[in-house]
């Protein structure tokens, strides 16, 4: 039975996503800091301890170094036949993924939407996104 690596990222926090749903014994999960996109990210302070404080109450192994070459890496250390990812919209993930595809089997799964939305929600900043989004959560029932 062949291994798979499972790769968390900031837009999935959670060992409830779907992404995770096939996990077995012999696949590994880890989550990369990368200091170079979490600073282009321009993610502040509480939002790095945020992500900080998931991974550790998560217990999934946080490498560090530039995502794409710490997945390669752990991918052939595991003799890894695929990785499987959370969906993104992001577009810095987007890109990593397409770099994966490159050299490994990359499956993006996708979440159940927290929100759908009449309009593209604007994700730079959360508060941005919820005054969009607000609304369509509260409606009743």
């Amino acid at each position: 039975m062949s291994h798979r690596l499972f790769w968390i990222h900031e837009d999935a926090l959670s060992l409830d996503h779907p992404a995770l749903a096939s996990r077995r014994a012999g696949d590994s999960i880890c989550f990369v800091w990368d200091d170079h996109h979490l600073e282009a990210m321009e993610y502040g302070f509480q939002r790095l301890v945020f992500i900080y404080e998931t991974l550790s109450e998560m217990g999934i192994d946080v490498l560090r170094g530039s995502t794409v070459a710490v997945l390669a890496d752990e991918a052939r250390r595991i003799d890894a036949s695929e990785i499987v990812v959370p969906a993104t919209v992001n577009p810095a993930l987007l890109s990593m993924i397409s770099a994966l595809r490159k050299d490994f089997k990359v499956d993006a799964v996708a979440d159940r939407p927290f929100v759908t939305l009449d309009r593209k929600p604007s994700l730079r900043r959360f508060f941005a996104y919820w005054k969009t989004a607000r609304p369509h959560l509260m409606r009743p029932g």
